[in-house]
């Protein structure tokens, strides 16, 4: 409603009518009620906006990072604002994950609760399991395992806690145990609509690192308390709790053990490999991009709007940038308005005219039949009660609702207008 009546007065206030909208905000989902987004999307190029940019001041999420599709169709999915997402960070926690033990310390929190303003879901709920490995299995210090139960986004903090208690500590050979983690990750309390493991390491699960049996104390893949395999621990993590999983690739070195971890999710659907070998320093908006994108797909599918461009940064030259969007647009316009218009492209216009007028033509009679509706309430509350003081509110309520009825049917009405008059 907001983006509508700004938007409206900025384009009054142009000569001409006509041009592009810049919302600069901390926030902007397009598909957190595509309706409604292209309601007010249609209303304002009917008033001749030709593009609106959005530029969220937060850090871009490279795109070629990595691929990450959750799995549709597991359970049924609630209406759109009543969604749980539960997120666990698993967490390799020895020697060598220092900087990476940092960001998690650092960003867990912030990038839960901009999940939940990016999603508009009903909850993001967050646990953590940190893992080392055997030769830890006795340390009062450094555990082998940590777990940190489910909590929601109001306690998230307690999570970043757990996390900062812990040192990169431990390892000895070169992979690690992730064995003793999956098995956490199987009690945990899972019981969200949108179910995500965010695996974080640099080293491989014994037996999986590639390299026979050189740098590895147990090739076989147990440790000498262990008597489940992994992958079959992981085939119940995503079929028996329909947890999905996104894998972290920090170097080369987990290629063989991510293979194994792809193989138990057929159809490439409900695993995906992020790519941070750029550095720590992309942790954030690489974790935050790709569960929000991957998300999305299974709460809100049918995300896109005509005519709306998002961009991403924090930097003067990234809005730079985003400004720089318009000028392109108005440079390409510029120069389809010198050559004239197709054929196809003419007809593609006037399909687009008559689309807009059709849609705004339907808007109006739809809350004409709602208006007329609202009157006849109105009318029998003033006819048929009593006078009492019930009586009296349910009369004002009725009268409220028809006078608000009436401030969409004239701003319809506007709308339509509009649509007619442009060319």
């Amino acid at each position: 409603a907001r983006l509508l009546a700004g938007g409206t007065r900025m384009l009054e206030a142009v000569d001409g009518g006509a041009g592009d909208v810049l919302v600069v905000c901390s926030g902007f989902t397009p598909a957190s009620d595509p309706a409604e987004l292209a309601g007010a999307t249609a209303s304002l190029k009917a008033h001749g906006m030709r593009l609106l940019l959005v530029h969220r001041l937060r850090e871009a999420a490279d795109a070629a990072v990595g691929r990450f599709k959750p799995r549709a169709n597991l359970r049924p999915m609630p209406s759109h604002g009543a969604e749980i997402v539960d997120v666990c960070f698993i967490l390799d926690l020895t020697g060598s994950m220092g900087r990476w033990i940092d960001q998690c310390k650092t960003h867990v929190s912030n990038v839960i609760r901009g999940l939940k303003a990016d999603l508009a879901v009903g909850e993001v709920r967050v646990s953590f399991v940190g893992y080392r490995d055997w030769g830890e299995r006795n340390s009062p210090h450094a555990p082998r395992v940590v777990v940190h139960e489910f909590v929601p986004l109001s306690r998230v903090d307690e999570v970043t806690a757990a996390i900062g208690r812990e040192g990169a500590n431990g390892g000895g050979d070169g992979p690690e145990d992730v064995i003793i983690a999956i098995e956490s990750a199987l009690r945990l309390e899972w019981r969200g609509d949108v179910r995500v493991a965010v695996f974080i390491a640099d080293a491989p699960a014994h037996g999986y690192s590639g390299q026979g049996r050189g740098g590895d104390d147990f090739p076989a893949g147990l440790c000498p308390d262990q008597r489940t395999p992994l992958p079959t621990l992981l085939g119940r993590l995503a079929n028996e709790q329909g947890v999905d999983l996104l894998a972290t690739k920090l170097n080369s070195y987990t290629d063989v053990f991510y293979n194994m971890l792809a193989e138990q999710y057929p159809g490439g659907d409900g695993f995906g490999v992020l790519s941070l070998t750029d550095g720590a320093h992309k942790f954030k908006a690489a974790i935050m991009g790709a569960l929000s994108e991957a998300v999305l797909s299974l709460i809100a599918p049918s995300a896109d709007a005509a005519g709306v461009q998002t961009f991403d940064g924090t930097t003067l030259s990234s809005l730079t940038a985003t400004l720089s969007a318009s000028l392109r647009e108005s440079l390409d316009a510029a120069a389809a308005a010198l050559r004239g218009p197709s054929a196809e492209e003419a007809a593609a216009a006037a399909a687009e005219h008559d689309e807009m007028v059709g849609d705004a033509a339907s808007r109006l009679a739809a809350l004409e039949v709602e208006l007329a509706a609202a009157e006849a309430a109105a009318a029998d509350a003033d006819g048929g009660g009593g006078g009492g003081s019930d009586d009296d509110d349910v009369e004002m309520t009725a009268l409220e609702a028809v006078a608000e009825i009436r401030e969409e049917v004239e701003a319809a009405r506007e709308t339509l207008a509009a649509a007619r008059s442009r060319p």
